[in-house]
């Protein structure tokens, strides 16, 4: 919901304050990202969603930690290579 309405919204600030509190039971998230193994999915689909709607073309992909994502950007053209070194004793 807050990926969709981020599409639309003119302005995004921060409300320094808890709006929702979700309580901790055995089966809850909220007691550890295990507990339901589908949001892991849900939330990589939510966001390949996200960037279709946007039209950014990534590939979202999952981790080994439960509920992060990686996300791959296309490399476009043929970027440079640079080296950069340092003379011995220089800072």
């Amino acid at each position: 919901m807050f990926l969709r309405l981020s599409e639309i919204a003119l302005h995004i600030v921060h409300v320094p304050k808890c709006l929702y509190y979700w309580r901790a039971s055995p089966s809850s998230t909220a007691s550890s990202s295990c507990a339901k193994v589908y949001t892991t999915v849900a939330g990589q689909k939510a966001l390949q969603h996200h960037f279709e709607r946007v039209g950014i073309p990534v590939k979202v992909l999952t981790t080994k930690v439960p509920n992060t994502y990686r996300i791959v950007y296309p490399i476009e053209g043929k970027p440079g290579i640079g080296r950069y070194t340092r003379k011995a004793g220089s800072i």
